[in-house]
């Protein structure tokens, strides 16, 4: 990829090279196992096309994992893992180029280092006859070198702020999920025979080392309690299938930025929100169907709060406002 930016052009690349092996054993009827590892080199370089300049990193990963598996029943099951993870930052990011926008400018960090994390998982499961399934989890997690963005100065021409990405330092997760996806047709309810229903919560609980005085605060872009609830219609009868669906996400800490000016970075933070989608499809024959998709019914907006907003000191730094959209379609099938 290539970027031009300010009078400087680099070209970068990266390449990922990746093997596993795995293996799977059935210990009883009711108990398997899931064993393996996989191994990968990450390697990134870029090129000041001016003068030549190069840089990069490299960088080799070893993540293994075990899956446990007991089955009670042939309708339900006990499921136990643990894994270890990667996130690598975006190569485009490690160039050391600037990109200009209207509202902010970023730099790139060529030193940032992938997120590597180690998970725990314990999960339940149990199956109805109907095309239903119900579960619940709890979670561990424990994270090493998050990626945070920060301001790190402000342009002196346009007065707007100059980004870029750190690593932070470790991080851990704790929660729990639970969902239920169900056909309500068990209810033997005639009007209710073609709907179904989607639901699932989640509650975390994180905490991040910022390597400094700010050791109260959750990972960013985590919140602490999100859920969906969406209802389904789908007659093949008549051709005829509907979604609507709602998704509620608590607020979240999303960055330091030096809000005021004066050279100390604050908290700022995405208020909550609520989402409600609706789509519905109509067959007109084998070959053609109508589609209309409609979003953010609720008109929600992305607000930015300084600080976090259930304190009293908090106060809004900066809000968005998009409105709904829709699409409609025609689909035609050969």
């Amino acid at each position: 990829i290539d970027f031009i930016n300010s009078g400087e052009s680099y070209d970068a690349s990266e390449d990922v090279w990746a093997g596993y092996i795995m293996n799977t054993t059935n210990w009883t009827s009711k108990f398997s196992s899931l064993v393996g590892a996989r191994i990968e080199r990450t390697t990134t370089d870029y090129t000041l096309v001016q003068d030549g300049t190069t840089g990069g990193q490299d960088y080799t990963n070893f993540l293994p994992s075990v899956h446990l598996t007991y089955r009670f029943d042939e309708r339900s099951q006990l499921r136990a893992a643990y894994s270890t993870g990667l996130s690598r930052p975006n190569y485009t990011d490690l160039v050391p180029a600037s990109r200009f926008g209207d509202d902010s400018n970023f730099q790139g960090n060529p030193d940032l280092v992938p997120v590597t994390a180690q998970s725990f998982d314990l999960m339940y499961e149990r199956y109805s006859n109907r095309l239903g399934v119900f579960t619940f989890g709890v979670f561990a997690k424990s994270l090493d070198n998050f990626i945070l963005q920060e301001q790190i100065g402000v342009d002196p021409d346009s007065g707007q702020p100059i980004e870029s990405l750190t690593n932070g330092g470790e991080g851990s997760v704790l929660g729990f999920e639970t969902s239920i996806n169900q056909s309500l047709s068990i209810l033997n309810v005639p009007m209710l025979k073609w709907v179904s229903v989607n639901a699932n919560y989640t509650l975390t609980d994180t905490e991040a080392d910022f390597g400094d005085d700010r050791d109260d605060l959750p990972l960013a872009n985590s919140p602490r309690h999100i859920g969906n609830l969406s209802f389904l219609y789908d007659n093949p009868k008549l051709g005829l299938s509907a979604v609507v669906g709602g998704v509620y996400r608590h607020y979240i800490f999303n960055k330091f930025e030096d809000a005021d000016g004066d050279d100390i970075n604050e908290e700022i933070w995405l208020d909550e929100t609520f989402h409600l989608d609706f789509s519905v499809a109509y067959r007109i024959n084998d070959n053609f169907s109508v589609r209309l998709q409609m979003n953010n019914l609720t008109n929600e907006s992305n607000t930015e709060i300084n600080g976090e907003p259930s304190e009293e000191f908090s106060r809004m730094h900066e809000t968005e406002s998009y409105g709904w959209w829709g699409v409609i379609g025609l689909e035609f099938k050969l």
